[in-house]
């Protein structure tokens, strides 16, 4: 048996917005504002997610499919992650931890928790945010 430390394998990123958390918040929490700096939101709907991305014009599966499993507003977020393609299916999950910093803005941390047999192809955004990244 294997325990869930050996089963999954983080990707980390962490940025400073000048923002306020509750300003980043409303634009982590709205899939229509999730459209305009993560993914566009697939064309087919959400079925039975909250909602449904797509991610092949940066390398992942042409659907993903997000559902929210924890939030504690403006705080931290937390999503289910189903990648669907012709391959099949791959699950994870991101989580979106926001810190009010002494400058009134926010330090974002993202992490996609990735299941261990998976080379990532992309982490969870594929824009050119300037994050530092680190896979633990």
């Amino acid at each position: 048996m294997t325990s869930s430390k050996e089963t999954r394998r983080p990707v980390e990123a962490d940025c400073h917005l000048p923002e306020s958390p509750q300003c980043v918040w409303e634009a982590l929490a709205s899939p229509d504002r999730i459209a305009k700096w993560l993914l566009p939101l697939a064309r087919d709907g959400a079925g039975t997610a909250d909602f449904a991305l797509d991610g092949s014009g940066c390398g992942l599966a042409a659907r993903i499919e997000c559902t929210v499993l924890e939030s504690d507003p403006p705080r931290f977020l937390r999503l289910s992650w189903l990648e669907r393609s012709a391959d099949g299916e791959r699950a994870s999950e991101v989580m979106f931890h926001l810190d009010l910093t002494a400058a009134g803005g926010t330090h974002l941390r993202v992490v996609h928790a990735l299941p261990a047999t998976r080379t990532p192809r992309a982490a969870a955004n594929c824009n050119s945010i300037n994050m530092s990244a680190r896979a633990a």
